[in-house]
């Protein structure tokens, strides 16, 4: 979870987990408000704030006409980093949509499953990209 959560902006970090925790809070007085729409709404502006962030980031980095500099920047091994990140680090967080609308075993399937994948995916497909692309 540590690695993951060093690719996302803090300022999505520090915001998305104060929210869930105060969901949380409010689940632990009663078990019956799960906030599930509402959880899934703060994921998803959190995603969205993950793809600005990061996009108002790589941009300046790159080269060309506006819009060959926005495919770059969309395309760049940083912003998917970034996105993907948050995206499992998000449905993982414990809190989150998935723990509201998911019960055991399922819901332990699914987080291993979402973790060990985007763990490969960063290992194996993203770092190599990072590495090359910071050399250039």
């Amino acid at each position: 979870m540590n690695s993951l959560e060093a690719a996302i902006p803090t300022e999505v970090v520090a915001l998305y987990t104060a929210v869930i925790a105060g969901c949380q809070s409010v689940l632990n007085q009663d078990t019956h408000a799960t906030y599930l729409a509402f959880r899934l709404v703060i994921y998803l502006i959190a995603l969205a704030s993950t793809i600005s962030i990061a996009f108002r980031s790589v941009r300046p980095a790159t080269s060309g006409s506006a819009t060959n500099r926005n495919r770059q920047t969309l395309q760049s091994p940083e912003l998917l980093t970034a996105t993907l990140s948050f995206a499992a680090w998000g449905v993982s967080l414990p809190g989150s949509f998935l723990y509201a609308w998911l019960t055991p075993p399922t819901l332990s399937v699914v987080v291993i499953t979402i973790t060990a994948v985007t763990g490969f995916l960063l290992a194996d497909i993203f770092a190599p990209k990072l590495r090359s692309h910071q050399k250039t």
